[in-house]
């Protein structure tokens, strides 16, 4: 059977073809096997065109090899016996010694792809096939340095050092010598660097150029995402760190004042004086403390006075929890001196009541308590009720 769109596609429609479908697939072959035929006529008329195209050609040379290098600095031109007659401006220049010696491309280049023996009848085999070379010495800044794989320097440290060629093999009939026509392999100025290249080796001709200008602005807008994403991090790390010292301002704030002026300075709103007619206010203090005190006047004595008292208060506090006994409030502690006030800031009817009961309970927790000295501690409480609208 013909198959046009298939013949025309390989044959760029100067042979008529017949497809012939040698064996389909099934359960012994997972894929078809066809033999394409050509049919008779064809090769007079493919060699006519091609006379045709020889004849408008001129078998002068019109490029020098210099020029020709010039024009393409990345390519190898190698005979059959794999020696080296012609690299390009840029190899010559990263590796000398293409050009100082007579040297074969396997002694400069390990063939990467194809996976296959490095010879001229292989190559030829595969002239369709795109070829990648890697350069068997590192190289060191392009100066013509290089160590070789084998010494005790890291290989794999070294191994974006070296130079990585990826093209196509074209047969050169003129001089039966076959030509590496390639680029280097390189993402970035970084590998061009490492490997001792510039950008202006790189023709204007060949799009690596383009890739390696996109991947430096790629690459600087990254590192421009980066920086972002560090300062953000930071502003955030200070947000908490400033939420924390709001809370810590906002817990001693509310351990000093009351909770309705407390509220009002939070939200910077001013805070008027205020007259309540009927107030309770009760002063605690501790017997023997002055005597205690005079017997503990020593450094190591101060800590033991600062220990009784934190000790005293922190039982205290607990009784005049706003949960727990909302109508009395806490005003100060002077020393030994606890105060104490119920019917201010909020209204409380029975603010005589509430502070008798809270005499009642400090003296039971003194019970419980003892000195350092482990004596009992006697706690006196007075109160007070004031009719003179105080002003607070």
């Amino acid at each position: 059977m013909r198959h046009e769109s298939t013949y025309a596609y390989i044959f760029n429609e100067c042979t008529q073809v017949n497809v012939e479908v040698i064996k389909t697939k099934g359960e012994d072959s997972d894929h078809v096997q066809f033999a394409i035929i050509e049919l008779e006529g064809g090769e007079q008329k493919t060699s006519t065109e091609m006379d045709v195209n020889e004849n408008t050609l001129s078998t002068e040379p019109k490029i020098s090899p210099i020029t020709f290098c010039r024009a393409f600095p990345f390519h190898v031109m190698f005979d059959q016996k794999l020696v080296i007659c012609q690299t390009g401006n840029s190899i010559s220049r990263v590796i000398p010694e293409v050009v100082e010696k007579r040297l074969k491309i396997n002694e400069i280049f390990e063939m990467i792809r194809p996976h296959m023996g490095l010879s001229f009848e292989n190559i030829l085999a595969h002239i369709n096939t795109v070829f990648v070379f890697r350069s068997k010495k590192i190289l060191i800044n392009g100066g013509g340095e290089h160590t070789i794989e084998n010494d005790s320097c890291s290989i794999y440290q070294h191994e974006s050092s070296r130079l990585r060629l990826k093209g196509q093999m074209i047969y050169v009939p003129e001089c039966d010598c076959m030509m590496f026509l390639c680029s280097p392999s390189v993402m970035n100025l970084d590998d061009l660097n490492r490997r001792g290249l510039f950008l202006s080796d790189i023709p204007l001709h060949d799009a690596t150029r383009d890739l390696v200008l996109m991947s430096e602005r790629f690459e600087a807008e990254y590192k421009l995402t980066q920086k972002l994403e560090v300062l953000t991090e930071k502003l955030q790390q200070a947000h908490r760190e400033l939420e924390d010292e709001k809370r810590k301002t906002d817990q001693l704030m509310y351990s000093i004042l009351p909770p309705s002026v407390a509220n009002k300075l939070r939200h910077n709103k001013p805070v008027d004086a205020l007259k309540y007619e009927d107030v309770t206010i009760m002063f605690s203090g501790i017997d023997g403390f002055s005597k205690f005190c005079a017997e503990n006047s020593d450094a190591r004595g101060a800590m033991k006075i600062v220990k009784y008292l934190n000790d005293i208060y922190t039982r205290f506090d607990v009784l005049l929890d706003p949960i727990v006994n909302p109508d009395v409030y806490k005003v100060e502690t002077v020393g030994e001196k606890y105060m104490a006030v119920s019917g201010l800031p909020e209204l409380c009817e029975t603010h005589a009541k509430c502070i008798a009961h809270l005499a009642l309970d400090l003296m039971d927790i003194s019970h419980e308590l003892s000195d350092p000295c482990g004596n009992p501690m006697v706690v006196s409480a007075a109160t007070r009720m004031h009719r003179r609208e105080p002003q607070f």
